[in-house]
């Protein structure tokens, strides 16, 4: 490892001195690790073995080439388990072994592409998920489902076989998962999971009929869509999955003004699409602003809390280095605030029981000191012994009036915010009898508009004319 210091890049080493103000070490430390370690796009808790793994988003010179590492940790000590000619982007135990997947075409001088997995003291391919015979191509994900490893990517062949990006090994070799449809342009599949009883996709993805577009399941044999206008938009993407309390929580980069039930994100229960945190109080990268759509990069359960990790500086208002924790209500943040304004996280991952996460701050990989990661909670959750009540909604009409259903009687400040977050109108109003006097709005048709009423009920409509 001593012998790696040497060829950091000296912009990391500046970013380890620079980054982060000093009342982050109260929760935040270092891992241990002697390097830069930003970008861990591997983040894994191998319990076989009681080791992490991290690394394989950044690189250092050597005197011909440049490495992508991969460092394996015992809660000691971090050693050096490869380095890779390109980055890595997912790693997963399968039959008690690492396996890794990303763009690399080599491991030192072996020329071993895009999949491999380390046995023996060793790194040896694994398969052959090629884009073409001279070409690229990227393994996004490694997904092990009822015992079958599945990789999703955006490679065109598997073993020789055409499969536009989504494959599963079976027998010692890889096969393709359903049909193989027509796509517009290259298709990126960017993760695989299983929901009610079905395989579902997501990534960036358009069927040549457009009759399907990046989220689909797998019914019958044939690909279905996962849900009605989720992720349509032209700058819509799905990314992450995770299956947490019954629901598929969907990560990436989804958009209010296309449509979405969800900013950045979204939780489908097998009917119906939702949020994560109500609008205007979910993951933001401006303050109480939607105007910018966040990217989720992971999505991590443990202990019966979600972790929703990626490009985001504030969950309900919190500031945050861009880790939140979700119980399927509320959102919490770990201590030590927006300590990461730039960049964000970029994965997490529990060791020992300790929350790691992969952000923008200190030397890249930090470990989190304090006793509970949700040090400060939002109160706009809904208390489980609560007796039921109406929720908030409005109703437009079509001669230009708004009106607030299901307040209590008495004054209220509503402000209404436009598809880009920015606040379009801003007054007080007073309910009575559950209805609010009738209030003047004329926004543009079939657009998307947020009403948040008091700092903590929200709701979309959409003027139509």
């Amino acid at each position: 490892m001593a012998a790696l210091h040497g060829l950091k890049k000296a912009t990391c080493m500046v970013a380890a001195c620079l980054c982060g103000p000093a009342f982050s070490q109260t929760f935040w430390e270092d891992a241990g690790q002697g390097m830069y370690l930003g970008n861990a796009w591997i983040c894994l808790n191998d319990t076989v073995n009681d080791v992490l793994y991290a690394g394989g988003g950044d690189w250092f010179n050597t005197a011909n080439s440049a490495f992508w590492p991969l460092y394996r940790y015992d809660g000691a000590h971090w050693d050096t388990l490869g380095l890779f000619g390109n980055e890595l982007k997912t790693a997963v135990i399968y039959h008690d072994t690492l396996i890794v997947g990303g763009a690399f075409k080599w491991i030192i001088d072996d020329p071993i592409k895009r999949i491999a997995c380390y046995a023996g003291g060793t790194w040896q391919p694994y398969g052959d998920l090629n884009s073409d015979p001279v070409g690229g191509g990227t393994v996004y994900s490694l997904r092990v489902i009822d015992g079958v490893l599945f990789a999703t990517g955006t490679f065109r062949n598997a073993d020789g076989l055409s499969c536009n990006g989504l494959a599963k090994r079976v027998g010692g070799h890889w096969e393709t998962v359903g049909p193989v449809p027509d796509y517009v342009g290259d298709a990126y599949m960017k993760d695989i999971a299983k929901f009610q009883g079905k395989l579902v996709v997501s990534g960036i993805f358009d069927f040549a009929d457009h009759s399907i577009r990046n989220l689909m399941q797998l019914v019958d044999g044939a690909w279905e869509p996962l849900c009605s206008y989720c992720l349509q938009g032209g700058f819509d993407s799905g990314g992450q999955m995770a299956v947490y309390k019954g629901e598929l929580y969907i990560g990436g980069r989804s958009h209010y003004s296309s449509g979405n039930p969800g900013q950045g994100g979204l939780r489908w229960d097998g009917e119906q699409a939702y949020s994560i945190g109500e609008p205007g109080q979910g993951v933001q990268t401006v303050y109480n602003s939607d105007t910018y759509a966040p990217k989720i990069e992971r999505l991590v359960v443990h202990d019966s809390l979600l972790l929703v990790v990626g490009g985001f500086r504030f969950a309900s208002l919190m500031g945050t280095p861009g880790v939140a924790v979700w119980d399927g209500s509320t959102y919490c943040v770990p201590g030590g605030g927006d300590i990461s304004p730039i960049t964000g996280a970029a994965n997490a991952v529990f060791y020992h029981d300790t929350l790691y996460i992969s952000a923008g701050f200190g030397n890249g990989f930090m470990r989190y000191l304090g006793d509970d990661i949700r040090y400060q909670c939002s109160t706009l959750g809904i208390d489980g012994n609560s007796p039921a009540k109406e929720v908030f909604r409005t109703a437009w009409s079509s001669s230009g009036v708004l009106n607030l259903l299901n307040l209590s009687d008495g004054p209220h400040q509503l402000r209404v915010y436009d598809p880009q977050g920015r606040l379009v109108l801003e007054r007080e109003v007073r309910s009575a009898a559950g209805r609010s006097a009738s209030i003047p709005f004329t926004g543009h048709s079939m657009a998307v508009y947020v009403a948040v009423v008091d700092g903590q009920q929200a709701d979309r409509f959409i003027p139509v004319r």
